[in-house]
This record gives structure tokens, sequence and C-alpha cells, in this order.
């Protein structure tokens, strides 16, 4: 079911009808959508019930996981890349490249208080946030 909103004040009467008739909520990477994160996410736990979110914020805001870009291998892939340039590498000659390295990000404090066992292995390999 999908439910949009054009401004911020429209978020909380989404957030209550979509929880009315869904097991779950998806925030999307939208601006006006994540400035409401840590307030869908604590109306999603008090009705128990998840949150699967786009990127990593909204997990840090109270969502419960995401499969998200890990930033620490995509910098360094960066890096070397800029390490390239400056060795006089042309720019042409670097081939575009899109990260393939993801990672499972899942807030430990949203888990728990959903009643999900974290040492489930479900979330093995996960980075826990909100601990």
């Amino acid at each position: 079911m999908l439910q949009g909103i054009s401004n911020f004040g429209e978020l909380a009467q989404a957030t209550k009808n979509l929880l009315g008739v869904t097991d779950a909520l998806y925030l999307p990477t939208d601006n006006l959508v994540v400035s409401g994160a840590n307030f869908v996410a604590s109306e999603a736990i008090a009705a128990k019930k998840p949150v699967i979110a786009s990127e990593n914020s909204s997990v840090e805001l109270g969502a419960l996981f995401t499969m998200g870009l890990d930033y620490y291998a995509l910098g360094k892939r960066t890096g070397e890349m800029a390490i390239e340039i400056l060795k006089g590498k042309p720019v042409s000659q670097i081939p575009f490249e899109t990260s393939k390295q993801m990672k499972l990000y899942v807030n430990q404090k949203t888990a728990q208080a959903l009643g999900l066992d974290i040492k489930n292995p479900m979330f093995n390999g996960a980075e826990f946030v909100g601990k």
C-alpha cells in the first residue's frame, strides 16, 4: 500500500493510517519522509511493527534495518582512485564503478523493542547501531 504526503504535517496521519493496515513500513529515500523517520519509527515500535529503511541514517533514527552501502569500503575505493589520478593516470582511463559492497545495518534498540533476538542468524554480519 502506498500513501503519498506533500508536507510534513501529513506525515503523522499517513503513518497512523498505514500502521493500521500493514504489517511493516518502508521508508524511501525522500527528504520529507526521512525528516520524520524518528516519529515514524516511534509509532511503528509502539504498534510492534518494523520499519525497513532505504538508507543508513533512518536506521540510526529508529528504523529496524536497511541493506545499505558500506561507506567505509566506498571511501577506501574512492581514495584508491584518487591516488591513481594523483600519480598521473588520466581520469578518462579509470572505469566507472558502482559499489558492490553492501552491509546490513540493524538498530539494536529497535530490534529489542520489537522482541527480536539479535543473536538470531538473520542478523549475522550486521552492523548494529542504536545500542
